[in-house]
């Protein structure tokens, strides 16, 4: 079984920041004929919306933002954040624009507790593998 893509003049649709969105002219999101949304295989499995940056720069800038507004809306509300922050060089980006945040900004992190997800259990915090803040 194959699956015709229909011919369309209309542009390639985008996400919000103008870049392609991976959706196929109709809304079709795949070719495949069991992913077609109206097939049990296709309502089985997990949808992770997925956004594509130009540069890791502007995906940090974008996630540091969705935090930010994240804290601003709970600390409102009278509640904590809650954030898992994976340890180690990936998220250095990250967490550098949520720095720039609080400095430029005021973000107040006073209302944010955080685990750090690469933390060993039973590692002394000398170790040299530890990240626990002693």
């Amino acid at each position: 079984m194959s699956c015709t893509i229909p011919e369309s003049t209309d542009p390639a649709p985008t996400n919000r920041h103008g870049l392609f969105d991976g959706s196929l002219p109709g809304g079709i999101r795949s070719i495949e004929p069991d992913m077609r949304p109206d097939t049990l295989e296709a309502r089985q499995r997990e949808r992770i919306p997925t956004e594509i940056f130009p540069t890791a720069d502007d995906a940090c800038a974008e996630l540091a933002t969705e935090i930010a507004e994240l804290i601003k809306a709970r600390s409102e509300e009278g509640f904590s954040t809650v954030l898992g922050l994976a340890t180690g060089s990936t998220p250095v980006r990250l967490y550098r624009e949520l720095v720039r945040l609080h400095r430029e900004s005021g973000l107040s992190f006073r209302d944010v507790v955080t685990f750090n997800l690469d933390e060993c259990y039973g590692l002394p915090p000398k170790h040299r593998r530890a990240t626990a803040v002693s």
